[in-house]
């Protein structure tokens, strides 16, 4: 386990090169039926990019939409809308 530095968040992973691998990471989520809905980037001193404090996963349908377990539902649309603005 390492310590991780939380003094630089990362924002906007649109401008970072971490974004490809943010991509991958929702590619392989959608696979395993898993929407990944809170968690924050910060980057580290030796530059990579450490993501922490998951607590919320909602379920990936095949049809694109997403089921949290709090009773939220979105609609592929929706959820194409969302990780436009984030990816």
């Amino acid at each position: 386990m390492e310590r991780i530095d939380v003094s630089q968040l990362l924002e906007d992973p649109k401008e970072h090169p971490v974004l490809q691998d943010l991509k991958i990471f929702y590619d392989r989520a959608k696979l395993a039926h898993i929407f990944p809905a809170d968690y924050e980037l910060y980057i580290q001193p030796n530059g990579r990019v450490a993501m922490v404090d998951f607590d919320k996963f909602g379920t990936w349908a095949d049809d694109g939409s997403v089921l949290f377990p709090w009773g939220l539902t979105m609609t592929p649309e929706q959820t194409q809308d969302l990780l436009t603005r984030i990816l």
